[in-house]
């Protein structure tokens, strides 16, 4: 026998086999991880056929990850709050204020309010040149808020002065339920006002992910008055339910919320697909 001939044949067959393993693998993953194109057509034919209407690229075919994300409440943790907003040197005072100059941070139960009271620069256009958002960063930075752990929206500007409002967020994912209102001129933040989470820790090393969007779009299909309803955005993102607003640290559900062109907000558990919310 030559056993020169054989042991390469073995290795042969053997990386052959590996390839395959490995490709099965790979496919499986994908499989565990994304959702068919047949399961995503008939899912829209459904809900077509109870009235509701949605296209097919509104619906992701990648699945969500499932982090464990621990977040912390701003208002549950005065002195460093207080210390990001106002800096080390401030006094309080008899009213369970904390003050600064002319800024003032007070705390009640889960909300948080900073105002400064100086003099108000209006916002010109050479700092418009370079942008709302740039400025209203800037801003935010001075008082430890990193850009990668908030959303920004609903940004307004009249009469010099930027409204807006920011939203946390871990990674990809909103923090829905959370939010600060703020406003800002050409030197700063004016003022700021609402509850705030900031993570604490995630275990990004869990395999679970979001359940199939599909059978959340189903749930939606039997929800009442849904019919004639048009959706025009899903997500994917992570729910901090108002109850839970006084809570030191709370983990936040997955979620997708559908959102239909009448202004209707559905709001699912995105584990086991059943109602959270829906308004109206």
């Amino acid at each position: 026998m030559n056993w020169g001939r054989t042991k390469t044949i073995l290795i042969v067959l053997f990386l052959i086999v590996n390839s395959l393993l490995f490709t099965t693998y790979i496919l499986l993953e994908h499989s565990a991880n994304s959702i068919d194109e047949q399961v995503i057509e008939s899912t829209v034919t459904a809900l077509s056929e109870h009235g509701i209407h949605i296209s097919e690229d509104l619906i992701r075919k990648k699945k969500y990850a499932d982090y464990h994300v621990s977040m912390k409440s701003a208002a549950s943790d005065k002195e460093n709050t207080v210390k990001k907003l106002l800096g080390d040197e401030y006094e309080k005072t008899d009213n369970f204020e904390y003050r600064s100059g002319s800024a003032v941070v007070s705390i009640s139960g889960s909300k948080i309010r900073y105002s400064n009271n100086r003099n108000v620069e209006n916002i010109e256009a050479d700092a418009l040149s370079r942008g709302t958002d740039k400025l209203a960063e800037e801003h935010l930075k001075q008082l430890g808020f990193d850009r990668k752990t908030y959303f920004m929206y609903n940004k307004h500007l009249e009469n010099g002065i930027l409204t807006f409002e920011i939203m946390p967020r871990y990674n990809e994912y909103k923090i829905e339920g959370v939010r600060l209102k703020a406003k800002a001129d050409n030197a700063g933040i004016l003022e700021l006002e609402g509850t705030w989470f900031y993570t604490e820790y995630a275990d990004t090393s869990a395999k679970e992910t979001f359940c199939n969007v599909t059978s959340v779009l189903l749930e939606f299909m039997y929800q009442t008055n849904s019919a004639g309803k048009t959706i025009y955005r899903i997500e994917g993102c992570l729910y901090i339910p108002s109850e839970y607003m006084s809570a030191k640290t709370v983990m936040p559900l997955p979620v997708y919320i559908i959102l239909c062109t009448d202004g209707s907000v559905t709001i699912f558990n995105a584990k086991d697909a059943s109602l959270i919310l829906q308004n109206p």
